[in-house]
């Protein structure tokens, strides 16, 4: 139960942060990289909305909700790193200075060990281990 919780925060985060760089980008068109007509935060935002609805899902759907959300977060967040550390000024910065991309790619990472931990069944006691 703790795990889906964290899961579902660490989401919420991701929705945030992606949904504050959006509205940035929409309000001047210089925030994110562009992926053919569309900017790349807005797709990492429908990528953390996937993984939290994910969090609330049912059991059987949730690992394919999941992985339609984690697969462009990841891979955005990914590529974006690699790109920042070969040609760097790829990735929107924080205030201090920290390509967002490296954080997303963190927080990527963070919410597939919360979903593995949340889908793990607790071991049954009549059975042993």
């Amino acid at each position: 139960m703790i795990w889906r919780a964290l899961l579902r925060l660490a989401a919420l985060l991701g929705v945030w942060a992606s949904a504050a760089l959006t509205l940035a980008h929409l309000k001047t068109g210089e925030v994110c990289p562009m992926l053919g007509p569309v900017p790349a935060c807005i797709v990492v935002l429908a990528g953390y909305a996937l993984i939290f609805a994910a969090a609330w899902a049912p059991r059987a759907a949730a690992p394919f909700v999941f992985a339609a959300g984690f697969m462009q977060v990841f891979g955005l967040a990914a590529t974006g790193a690699a790109l920042e550390l070969a040609h760097g000024g790829v990735c929107p910065k924080t205030l201090g200075g920290i390509p967002q991309c490296f954080l997303s790619f963190a927080l990527a990472a963070l919410t597939l060990i919360l979903f593995l931990r949340a889908r793990r069944r607790r071991a049954d006691p009549l059975q042993g281990t």
